[in-house]
């Protein structure tokens, strides 16, 4: 066959050159000889060839799991934890409008312009709520403020009936 690939290839020139690319280094010669001993062995009941897509499900099971193990050893975003325990490749929030993919992004990871995030940037004096005096952070303004009245008309229209 590539006899016939050279044949017809008339305008160019081929030289090949023997290349001992093994030759005196330690490692590709050890595999060279585990390769040439599996061939020799008769006894092979298990031979466990990966194609693309198990190589890429392994390879995305790995980082997932090291991704998954630091941030479950990560202190800071302890808000975003509960809303979102487990790491994945999945989109939480598809929108081709930009300030609204950073206003999700803002409050899902308790990063918006509540009193205590703003306590922190020390534009606020206490970073505690106005209507209740307690630490105002994202989950407090949306649902655990029972004097609000955002948090109010925000459960009025979750527990609709």
């Amino acid at each position: 066959m590539l006899k016939s690939v050279i044949q017809s290839c008339t305008d160019y020139l081929f030289n090949f050159v023997w290349i001992p690319s093994h030759i005196n280094i330690f490692e590709n010669e050890l595999v060279d000889t585990a390769a040439k001993s599996a061939l020799l062995n008769d006894n092979v009941t298990d031979v466990n060839i990966l194609n693309m897509s198990n190589i890429y499900e392994k390879i995305n099971n790995y980082i997932l799991n090291k991704w998954q193990t630091l941030y479950d050893e990560k202190l800071a975003n302890h808000s975003y934890k509960q809303v979102e325990n487990k790491v994945s490749f999945k989109s939480k929030y598809n929108c081709n409008q930009r300030k609204e993919l950073v206003t999700i992004s803002r409050l899902r990871l308790g990063y918006s312009k509540v009193n205590n995030t703003l306590f922190k940037w020390k534009q606020h004096p206490t970073g505690k709520c106005n209507y209740c005096d307690c630490i105002e952070d994202i989950e407090h303004f949306l649902i655990n403020c029972l004097k609000s009245p955002i948090t109010k008309e925000i459960k009025k229209l979750l527990y609709k009936k």
